[in-house]
């Protein structure tokens, strides 16, 4: 949960927290004049209980200083998009008589919301992130409703609270530079700059002290910097959710980002594509104990970081590398990591067999172990493993039958360029396949006739094995919108002339 610091009510004495008194309009009564102030006084009453209607609500706590501001020394903490409802936030005290009064009552009635004006400094912030990436193209100085502004949400007394750059729906997507006044939107809890075509370089946002999201960078993206001048990301200790993508012009050395070991709070992690740094990928990070998404893909690393098995709580965890000097071992440990439903160590040359004991991973729905040198069979107690719906083992040195292992909810198995060999069997005709890959095995014989079943398949690959039916099977899957059979031994292709209209 994001949580924002607030200062109590201005209207209220710091010594004794009770409402100062406001001041008498009318002057005091004495014996000389108490009749006239009387009727007066009646006057005034009979006045407002006929033409005047009064609306007393609870006051909110106002909204947080700037954080350059000393604080108070008490602070409430208030959640910062669960904002009070509009009855709740406003002070009403309106003539009856008035049109503003009966709009205000009938809009209160029908649940019709007023528009949030953005506070003056919050606006001239957002004209500066306009001029720099024109995001915004119709809006202007005059456009103070924060609704005009895409992407960014307020809070109700017009303070900008999140900025998503998402909702810029734009092909090629806005370019430009950080600009620095970036960090008078003091007040920022999300700030997403993923879909923004970045240049230049990431200016220091220690400041924003508020934030819980922070996402920069985007598949070719060009920033460029060092990844040691991003030592201010240790101020944001309230983060919950960084994103580092694709910034391939950063230069330094991974271990620099030792200092992200002190984001405590922190639970989704992304450094991804940082593909000019060098050096080991901080051990620091095992720390991250609330960690449930780790993204540490595409990085030049050498070694394996094994001790990710050390973060329990992992939900997601993807280790995809693109490096051939990366090298490793696969561990029995992963299996500890029970809560994990999506598990990806593709491209790492990891050596081993594919353990029995990872069958306590009961969560796991989606498992890539591509490009590895794993070696041995598909153990059979892959079978409790009942969540999997994505099994990419290919390009590995697997080998012996596949055993009846695997999820009736898998839709995408891929076998391919291993060392598989015997019959394709009949227990591959899983209900739910849409993509199956056995290329570039040992397959022999022909197409199990339960596949004739398998209506939701769109892929079939079965091309460089030594299969030596015909494929009247295949024939009449006429569903199939991508086939491959080429080199597949001694296959009758008579009955295939369906897909030359594909």
């Amino acid at each position: 949960m994001m949580i924002m610091p607030t200062t109590a009510p201005k209207s209220c004495s710091p010594a004794t927290g009770t409402r100062a008194a406001p001041p008498n309009p009318l002057p005091s009564l004495s014996a000389s004049n108490a009749a006239p102030r009387l009727l007066l006084l009646a006057a005034l009453a009979l006045s407002a209980a006929a033409d005047c209607s009064f609306s007393t609500v609870s006051r909110p706590a106002p909204l947080p200083r700037s954080p350059h501001a000393a604080r108070p020394a008490k602070q409430h903490l208030l959640s910062p998009f669960a904002w009070p409802g509009r009855a709740q936030r406003s002070l009403l005290r309106l003539d009856a008589a008035t049109p503003a009064a009966t709009a205000a009552r009938s809009g209160a009635a029908t649940g019709a919301a007023r528009p949030v004006i953005m506070d003056e400094s919050q606006l001239s912030a957002l004209v500066q992130l306009n001029e720099a990436w024109g995001t915004w193209a119709g809006n202007s100085n005059a456009a103070t409703a924060c609704a005009a502004w895409a992407g960014v949400t307020c809070s109700p007394k017009g303070l900008v609270l999140a900025l998503d750059a998402k909702a810029f729906v734009a092909d090629p997507p806005p370019s430009g530079a950080i600009p620095a006044d970036i960090t008078n939107l003091a007040y920022l809890q999300y700030l997403d700059l993923s879909y923004i075509d970045l240049v230049g370089s990431i200016p220091s946002l220690a400041s924003l002290t508020s934030l819980t999201h922070l996402a920069i960078g985007m598949d070719g993206c060009r920033l460029a910097g060092t990844l040691d001048g991003l030592g201010w990301l240790s101020s944001l200790s309230n983060l919950q959710t960084l994103r580092l993508v694709g910034l391939a012009d950063f230069t330094g050395d991974l271990s620099s980002l030792h200092i992200l070991s002190h984001l405590e709070s922190i639970q989704h992690l992304a450094l991804s594509s940082l593909t000019n740094a060098t050096g080991e990928i901080p051990r620091e990070i095992r720390y991250l104990t609330a960690l449930t998404a780790l993204d540490l893909s595409y990085l030049r690393a050498v070694d394996f970081p094994d001790w990710v098995t050390q973060l329990p709580n992992l939900q997601s965890l993807n280790v995809n590398a693109d490096d051939e000097r990366r090298q490793g071992l696969l561990s029995d440990d992963f299996s500890l990591l029970t809560a994990l439903t999506s598990l990806s160590l593709g491209h790492n040359n990891l050596d081993g067999y594919l353990p029995k004991s990872w069958s306590s991973l009961v969560n796991l729905q989606e498992l890539d172990l591509t490009y590895n040198r794993l070696q041995g069979t598909i153990p059979a107690t892959f079978s409790t493993l009942t969540a999997l719906t994505k099994l990419v083992l290919s390009e590995n040195s697997l080998s012996g039958s596949i055993p009846p292992a695997f999820s009736t909810n898998i839709q995408i198995l891929w076998l391919g360029y291993n060392s598989f060999s015997g019959p394709i069997p009949p227990h591959l005709a899983l209900t739910n396949l849409v993509e199956l890959q056995l290329s570039s095995n040992l397959f022999t014989g022909g197409i199990p006739s339960a596949f004739t079943k398998l209506t939701a398949m769109s892929t079939l690959d079965i091309c460089n094995n030594s299969l030596s039916s015909d494929l009247d099977v295949v024939a009449q899957m006429t569903w199939l919108t991508d086939i491959h059979v080429s080199g597949s031994g001694d296959v009758d292709h008579r009955h295939m002339t369906w897909l030359t209209d594909m």
